[in-house]
C-alpha cells in the first residue's frame, strides 16, 4: 500500500515569507477560480477579491494575470510528475509501485481539481513554455521508471524498444485522462467524485502492457 501522499495544492506551503505568502495566496485564488469558470472569465478583479491582495501587490509579484495562471498550471502538472515525491510515496525502487503512485497522483489530481486540470491541459497544448516544461517533467519520470523496470537485454535496440514501450504506456494513461476531460462541466464533476474506477482501469492496462513486454514481473498468485 502506498504511503499517504502530500498534497499538490499550491496554497499548501507552510512557513512562507511575506512575499512567498502573497504569491501563494494569489495562486490559491487563481486555482479556485479555475475550478469555477473558463480562463477567459477570470478577471484581475476576481483574483484580487479572492486573494485579498491589492493591485500594487499583485503587479509587484506578477507581470500579468496570464503569468500567474500559467504558474498555477505548471504547479498542477509538475506536482503530478515529481519524481522525488513519487519515489518517496512508492517507498523504494519498485517499478510497479512507482507506476501505481503515478496513476494515483494523476487521477487524484484530476478528482480534486477537475475543471482546473482540464484548463491546465489546454494551456499545456497552447503554451510553448508550458509544453516544454511538461515534456521535461514526463521525460524525468519515464527515465526514473525505466531505471526500475526489468531490462534483461542491454543492447541499444532493446533499450530503445523498452523506452518506446514505456513512453506509449504513459501516453496512453495521459490520453485516457484527457478524453475524460472532454465531458461537460457537470459530467466532469461526477467523474471526479469517483476517481478510483478510472484509476483501477488505467493502472490495469498500464501494468498489462509493461508485463507483456517483459518489463514488469508477473505477480505470483
Amino acid at each position: 500500500m502506498a504511503a499517504r501522499r502530500k498534497s499538490n495544492d499550491p496554497a499548501e506551503k507552510p512557513r512562507l515569507g511575506k512575499g512567498e505568502r502573497t504569491r501563494a495566496d494569489v495562486r490559491a485564488a487563481v486555482l479556485a477560480l479555475m475550478n469555477e469558470r473558463p480562463l477567459a472569465d477570470i478577471l484581475l478583479d476576481d483574483i484580487l477579491l479572492r486573494s485579498g491582495k491589492t493591485v500594487g501587490s499583485f503587479y509587484f509579484h506578477y507581470k500579468s494575470k496570464e503569468a500567474v495562471i500559467e504558474e498555477v498550471a505548471d504547479e498542477l502538472i509538475g506536482g503530478i510528475y515529481a519524481v522525488d515525491a513519487i519515489d518517496q510515496d512508492a517507498g523504494g525502487h519498485d517499478a510497479r509501485q512507482m507506476l501505481q503512485v503515478f496513476v494515483e497522483r494523476l487521477c487524484d489530481g484530476f478528482a480534486r481539481q477537475p475543471l482546473a486540470s482540464r484548463q491546465a491541459v489546454w494551456l499545456i497544448n497552447t503554451s510553448p513554455r508550458l509544453n516544454a516544461a511538461w515534456q521535461q517533467y514526463r521525460t524525468n519520470y519515464i527515465d526514473a521508471l525505466l531505471r526500475r523496470l526489468v531490462q534483461p537485454e542491454a543492447d541499444e535496440a532493446a533499450e530503445t524498444a523498452n523506452r518506446l514501450a514505456v513512453q506509449f504506456t504513459i501516453f496512453g494513461i495521459e490520453r485516457t485522462l484527457e478524453v475524460s476531460m472532454l465531458a461537460n462541466d457537470e459530467e466532469l464533476r461526477l467523474i471526479g467524485r469517483r476517481p478510483r474506477i478510472l484509476q483501477k482501469a488505467v493502472l490495469e492496462i498500464a501494468i498489462a502492457t509493461l508485463t507483456a513486454r517483459g518489463l514488469l514481473h508477473r505477480r505470483q498468485e
